[in-house]
């Protein structure tokens, strides 16, 4: 055995015993958090059933197929999974389900890049969800286990007249204005309590709440009614919103958001990726798959790789872990030639072709 050989092993080793140390405290922790939450499921009083609460029937059955549809509304079928449960006080991503929505288990993704209806911080698009738990609203997953058993969620309130710039429609109802505001924008890289607004969807600062016990869209742990929004932003469904006066005011905001957009971009642009930051390596091949895991070591243009200068627009990533064993490498070497031969080294990886988080 070489003495390069030799390093490369003991470093192989050293990560894998890492890994392992990690994965055996991760294990602890997730016990600890499943305990905690079963004691606070018992200590939780039953909700009451109210007019605003979802048919609870699903959880009668085991675990129905279902079709998950793009609320988007281009009414095509983005996933494959199954229907988990519709109990409004359950979690998904540490926010409670709601009285709209159903908990779905995604099996696979038909639309890889589809946007989901809650982003988490570690997942937005449908790929990264599989094998996940997300929310799905109800009229949005066709359950392939039908019964006939149904709940129809009944107005709350009439409509009031404002002259505030938007209004929120009840997201299971048009006919309910749930609260008024001010819009601020429709770009889909805009932040919501910290996470990307998506596709089809609305930034709205809250200024009268008419249903305060609405439940909104993508609920957080500090925030979960309408009532916890009042004088703060919120995203909301696109078709859910009623804009008034849009004209002038809309052309005077989107030249100011898309300045703003772009002195971010450039400063996005300068901003120089750490050592060590965690990455995902996106299949150079053209599919919408991450073939595998790991961290950034250097993108030093005259860092050598395997004996190759690393060049531009490239970083040297160390493969933590690969999720596609057979998946090409970018430039590929006498001892490795797919990722699985890569597993525990370095290699060269194009920057467009990796997700820094």
């Amino acid at each position: 055995m070489t003495k390069t050989k030799l390093a490369a092993f003991e470093v192989k080793h050293k990560c894998m015993t890492e890994m392992q140390e990690k994965q055996f405290h991760l294990l602890q922790k997730v016990n600890e958090l499943q305990d905690e939450i079963a004691i606070l499921k018992k200590q939780r009083q039953e909700p009451e059933v109210g007019e605003n609460s979802a048919a609870k029937s699903v959880n009668k059955r085991l675990q129905p197929k279902c079709v998950l549809v793009d609320w988007a509304g281009t009414n095509e079928n983005v996933a494959e999974g199954r229907i988990i449960s519709s109990e409004p006080d359950d979690l998904v991503n540490d926010t409670r389900l709601g009285p709209t929505d159903v908990k779905v288990l995604v099996d696979s993704a038909t639309v890889p890049d589809a946007f989901l209806w809650r982003p988490a911080s570690n997942m937005f698009t449908m790929v990264e969800a599989v094998g996940q738990m997300i929310a799905w609203p109800a009229s949005k997953c066709v359950d392939l286990e039908p019964v006939t058993e149904a709940v129809d969620i009944t107005p709350l309130g009439q409509r009031a007249t404002s002259i505030n710039k938007c209004k929120l429609l009840d997201l299971s109802s048009d006919d309910v204005v749930v609260a008024e505001g001010r819009w601020q924008t429709e770009e889909p890289k805009a932040l919501v309590n910290g996470l990307p607004l998506g596709p089809k969807a609305v930034k709205v600062f809250i200024d009268q709440v008419h249903q305060p016990e609405t439940f909104i869209w993508r609920p957080t742990i500090e925030t979960t009614y309408l009532e916890d929004c009042l004088l703060s932003f919120v995203a909301w469904p696109a078709c859910k919103v009623v804009f008034e006066n849009r004209g002038e005011v809309e052309q005077g905001i989107n030249f100011r958001l898309t300045t703003l957009f772009q002195l971010i971009k450039l400063w996005e642009g300068a901003e120089v990726i750490k050592e060590n930051q965690k990455c995902k390596l996106m299949d150079i091949g053209g599919r919408k798959l991450v073939v595998a895991e790991g961290h950034v070591h250097s993108i030093n243009l005259d860092q050598m790789v395997h004996f190759v200068r690393l060049g531009s627009d490239a970083a040297r990533v160390w493969v933590d872990i690969v999720n596609v064993d057979d998946a090409a490498v970018w430039k590929p070497s006498d001892e490795i030639e797919t990722l699985k031969d890569a597993h525990g080294s370095s290699i060269a990886w194009p920057m467009d072709k990796l997700v820094i988080f």
